[in-house]
């Protein structure tokens, strides 16, 4: 399943930041964008722990995340290279879901990723209750990761627990992160399709009980001539 589907939706949705970031101060208090609704959701609140500060035209904020463009980045604002930064997703009526779509970086270009660090292992805990790691690619484009197991979760942490170096900033980035809602109808979608499958299967393989072969005529005497 690709990403192209989730960049068309976002372009409709609504987008609002919580809390602005004064142009040469970085925010060390959480910082929240809200992704408007969608068919999968109501609402969901992305809150950072950090953001750095503006340069120019280029800003830094939650809304980057979800904006659906791998040019644009949030990047943290903390001292040190990231490691210890959150990222809490709050979903407000969400359906079922357990894949999370990440471009990890700076992705604007080849050389702006590898200045900028990026996360390497990330901590994820769920309002249920769940609790685990994961390994990050250190490579662009896209990728994703999955919770142990599908659910209708309200609230996802993402705290980064080291990072891979930038080659010349410490800040860390990533430039999109996703909830992936329409995995699970995917899963849905060919299960139904296999089993319907399957039944069809089972149907043709029901042996087929030989017709009784038609007996040949036995040829007539030719009539006598007259």
């Amino acid at each position: 399943m690709g990403v192209t589907w989730l960049r068309i939706a976002l372009h409709a949705c609504a987008l609002t930041v919580l809390t602005a970031v004064p142009d040469g101060e970085a925010a060390s208090a959480p910082v929240c964008a809200y992704l408007g609704a969608t068919e999968n959701f109501n609402e969901i609140a992305y809150c950072v722990s950090s953001v750095l500060p503006s340069s120019g035209s280029n800003t830094y904020g939650p809304e980057n995340l979800f904006d659906g463009s791998a040019a644009t980045a949030w990047c943290e604002g903390a001292r040190g290279s990231g490691a210890g930064q959150t990222i809490s997703l709050r979903i407000d009526n969400g359906g079922p879901f357990r894949r999370i779509f990440i471009e990890n970086g700076y992705q604007k270009n080849r050389d702006i990723f590898e200045r900028n660090a990026r996360p390497r292992t990330i901590e994820v805990t769920t309002d249920t209750g769940l609790k685990f790691r994961h390994v990050l690619e250190d490579s662009d484009g896209e990728n994703m990761f999955d919770l142990p197991e599908p659910g209708e979760y309200r609230a996802v942490d993402i705290r980064v627990l080291d990072v891979y170096p930038g080659s010349r900033y410490e800040d860390m980035c990533i430039s999109t992160l996703l909830v992936d809602f329409d995995y699970e109808k995917y899963l849905e979608y060919e299960g139904k399709a296999g089993q319907q499958d399957d039944e069809d299967v089972e149907q043709n393989d029901t042996p087929r009980i030989p017709a009784e072969p038609v007996p040949q005529a036995e040829p007539l005497p030719d009539l006598p001539k007259l």
